[in-house]
């Protein structure tokens, strides 16, 4: 619910053997591939089937000026080499995205968020069941948390990202008058929604709350 993609596609689809339904090949493209009304530059998509029954495997890119996304997939339908029924693996690279895709899932809770980051990921295991396992760098990163009007920013940091958190570890951020606090913790998931807060911040002086009882009659 929090992702939607929109743009003009052009598709191909090739079957090698159309008597015996044999080598399928799907090549989508797009030169204004959107997300959520966000432009993120030509994408592309090719997948091969060699039959029907056979395993899916494929790639998906998306190429800017400034970002680059490459995606390698393999959607096994049958056992084979150790791998279970119907096991779906992906493989991805981000290179420079902006940082308002948090935005995307966290909705109103913060704003005017900016930044780019990259990220190596792989997400495995059954459709029903996806696990997912990587890396996030951030290099810049500015947004400001609307229930605590407070904005904060930090650089050059790493996060983890497993099934259900992305954290990070003795991360240093800023608020605005460029006080440092250290931070643990992160953001719980249900597979990137219903995104909960789970932070423990330690600091001298830090401004986290920046609010008054008319902005905010819970806390100030």
């Amino acid at each position: 619910e929090a992702i939607g993609l929109s743009g003009h596609y052009n598709a191909r689809v090739i079957i090698e053997n159309i008597f015996d339904l044999y080598g399928f090949n799907v090549i989508a493209q797009s030169d204004d591939f959107c997300i959520n009304g966000d432009s993120f530059g030509k994408a592309q998509l090719k997948a091969r089937l060699d039959s029907l029954k056979s395993d899916i495997r494929g790639t998906f890119t998306i190429r800017d000026k400034d970002l680059s996304m490459l995606s390698k997939f393999n959607h096994y339908l049958h056992p084979a080499n150790g791998v279970d029924k119907k096991f779906t693996q992906v493989w991805t690279e981000l290179r420079n995205f902006p940082c308002q895709m948090l935005e995307y899932f966290a909705g109103e809770s913060v704003t005017n968020t900016i930044g780019r980051f990259s990220s190596d990921f792989q997400i495995f295991g059954i459709p029903k069941s996806l696990h997912i396992d990587g890396m996030v760098s951030v290099d810049t990163f500015a947004t400001t948390i609307d229930y605590l009007n407070s904005r904060i920013n930090f650089a050059n940091q790493q996060m983890s990202l497993k099934d259900s958190l992305m954290f990070v570890r003795d991360a240093l951020i800023k608020d605005l008058e460029g006080n440092i606090a250290i931070v643990n913790g992160g953001i719980r998931h249900d597979y990137l929604s219903n995104l909960a807060y789970q932070v423990n911040i330690q600091s001298d002086y830090f401004k986290a709350l920046n609010t008054t009882k008319g902005m905010n009659q819970y806390f100030y």
